[in-house]
């Protein structure tokens, strides 16, 4: 459940983060700052949203996985021997339950106060801090650093109860009022490609 809930978080940070009302997908270069190893893990995301309040995130590499919200049904998929395949998801039910409430936020409408404490932390930085205690467990804090003079971010921070962080930082960006259906197809993960379509944007 707390990897589902770390996910959702993700989720929201950026989507929210990143949403203008249309579809969206960003390609984010992420660093995993874990107490116990000298180096930080690098690797590679994507999150794809549209003004419906779906979202998928993907992670690139090192390894590759997927979680998809398709505006009623959460869920997680793994990439291994060249096939995507369903992943087993527990609490796939109160992910589903909070990503709906959360449409708003996704599609542009701004972040929950039920669900988030959002502050100033500097000149261009915000910070949310989960209310609820199931996704506080998992997520202490998230930062949103955007450009200076700009509503573009342009580095999402993902603090850990345990002193570890995620830094994901905005390498490539398509916004607008194109269709990215197949991003949110739970029964075919493969239908869509991020690394593809931002290349051809």
């Amino acid at each position: 459940m707390k990897r589902a809930f770390a996910y959702l978080l993700l989720f929201l940070a950026c989507a929210a983060a990143f949403a203008r009302g249309g579809s969206s997908v960003i390609l984010f270069e992420t660093k995993k700052y874990v107490s116990f190893f000298d180096a930080p893990i690098a690797g590679k995301s994507a999150l794809a949203s549209d003004s419906e309040g779906r979202v998928r995130w993907q992670t690139l590499e090192p390894y590759v996985s997927a979680m998809i919200f398709d505006g009623s049904e959460a869920a997680a998929f793994e990439f291994e021997g060249g096939k995507w395949r369903r992943a087993d998801m527990p609490a796939s039910r109160a992910v589903a339950e909070v990503m709906a409430g959360l449409k708003g936020a996704i599609s542009g409408g701004g972040v929950p106060e039920k669900v988030f404490g959002v502050s100033k932390t500097s000149g261009d930085s915000y910070a949310l801090v989960p209310k609820d205690p199931a996704i506080a467990r998992a997520v202490k804090s998230i930062t949103v650093k955007f450009s200076a003079g700009s509503r573009e971010p342009e580095l999402v921070t993902v603090h850990d109860p345990s002193g570890d962080r995620t830094e994901m930082r905005v390498v490539k960006r398509a916004a607008g009022d194109f269709d990215i259906s197949a991003a949110f197809d739970v029964s075919d993960p493969s239908a869509f490609d991020p690394k593809t379509f931002l290349e051809k944007k």
